[in-house]
């Protein structure tokens, strides 16, 4: 089933939606970062063991941060910052390789 990461702009909050169902005409929606102005930017990949993992900017610090998450809908994630040098963060795109691993450019 669906999963879409998202920036909820009134709250300024890095958000998931996953679908109930195919049509996704109802879905389970989660916060999953708040410190700050976070999730603008966000790219989703899944990886082979059918659990997502989300790239985002964090506004507030200028950071990319990435958030695997632990269950299928997402709920919760751990929350890690990859780059912090500079503003770095912004347009990001998550992948998983062959290997098995996630890459972002």
């Amino acid at each position: 089933l669906g999963l879409i990461a998202y920036y909820d702009y009134i709250n300024r909050n890095l958000k998931v939606a996953h679908c109930d169902n195919v049509e996704c005409s109802s879905a389970t929606i989660s916060t999953l970062d708040s410190t700050g102005d976070v999730g603008t930017f966000t790219s989703v990949a899944i990886g082979a063991d059918g659990l997502g993992l989300i790239s985002y900017d964090d506004a507030t610090n200028g950071d990319l941060k990435v958030a695997p998450c632990h269950n299928t809908q997402c709920t919760p994630a751990a929350i890690r910052t990859v780059d912090s040098e500079g503003d770095v963060g912004q347009s990001s795109s998550v992948a998983i390789g062959a290997d098995g691993l996630p890459i972002i450019s």
